[in-house]
């Protein structure tokens, strides 16, 4: 017998709940404002992140130089190691100034396995070890390794760098307006390439004569330029192969691009010769290695006479702009 409290086996109706078609809705839209404004954030935060290790790749390739300066009393040099009159190709003994900085950035047992004088070849596995000190994280196009390097065997990889040494500003490969003959220490000379009025300067056939010293940039090293951004995927760098992809002008504007195959400096991939200029892949500009360790974010509206001043050694010049 049952009890006037006691529900009969079926009688309790099923209560179902859940959103409805436009609540459902409304919370897709909630989350979707939430992804478009996290979204950015977290972008520019990892654009940060790497950015700072950007940044921090580049001061220690500072003291790296230092430290070198202070064993040899001259900064590194880069030249072609082959004789004069030979083609430039993968049987060339020359080697850039980055592998001289290589036991300067715990990389001794690298540098020791460096057979010098000997061709590209020979020292290929070497050549494609990937150095990520020397990589920009900001640049995710170059895994650290590339084929189709200038001079060297097309279908072979080659360890790449992001960072080139700075050799003045008054050259560039072809004709670009209000370049000059640099003054101070390589007075009249044209030929920038090879003897420019930066730190760095590709060589001849030897080591070449006129090495830098710290005491030879006389403009101050907090008002010089030592090194800066490259993008390897426009032009044919390897941190290894001599002279060519190691070095960069600043008579060309940073982060200078026409389009491909017109005017001066097209970005044509594979042709470094007319991308011979300073490239970053950080929006607005590009970090650059100053002769005293500190390392400058420039922006690319930086007025063009005062970029090139920055880049010479002992031209004299007065550099009024804030950086």
């Amino acid at each position: 017998m049952r009890t006037s409290g006691e529900l009969r086996p079926g009688s309790i109706k099923s209560v179902t709940t859940g959103f409805t078609l436009v609540e459902l809705l409304v919370v897709i839209a909630i989350i979707g404002v939430l992804v478009g404004l996290l979204l950015p954030a977290v972008q520019q935060a990892r654009e940060s992140a790497r950015r700072m290790q950007c940044q921090n790749n580049l001061k220690q390739i500072g003291v790296a130089m230092h430290n070198y300066a202070e064993s040899h009393g001259t900064l590194p040099v880069t030249f072609r190691g082959l004789p004069p009159g030979d083609a430039y190709n993968n049987a060339n003994t020359g080697t850039s100034w980055i592998t001289q900085l290589l036991p300067y950035t715990d990389k001794q047992a690298l540098y020791d396995r460096i057979e010098f004088g000997e061709s590209v070849t020979t020292n290929l596995a070497v050549a494609q070890t990937i150095l990520p000190q020397w990589n920009c994280p900001s640049d995710s196009a170059n895994p650290g390794r590339m084929t189709g390097r200038a001079n060297a065997p097309s279908a072979t990889e080659f360890g790449t760098q992001n960072y080139k040494a700075v050799a003045g500003s008054n050259w560039a490969w072809g004709n670009f307006p209000g370049l000059s003959a640099p003054k101070g220490r390589n007075a009249g000379r044209t030929n920038g390439l090879d003897e420019g009025n930066g730190v760095i300067c590709r060589g001849g056939s030897t080591p070449r004569a006129i090495v830098t010293r710290l005491r030879d940039v006389t403009d101050g090293l907090k008002n010089t330029f030592f090194v800066g951004e490259a993008v390897p995927d426009w032009c044919n760098h390897t941190w290894w192969f001599w002279f060519n992809g190691s070095t960069a002008t600043c008579g060309v504007p940073l982060n200078y691009q026409v389009a491909n195959g017109s005017g001066f400096m097209a970005t044509n991939r594979g042709d470094w010769p007319n991308n011979y200029s300073f490239m970053s892949q950080h929006v607005g500009g590009g970090h650059f290695l100053m002769g005293d360790g500190a390392v400058k974010f420039i922006g690319d509206s930086i007025e063009i006479t005062t970029y090139r001043h920055l880049a010479t050694i002992s031209g004299e010049e007065i550099v009024s702009e804030a950086l």
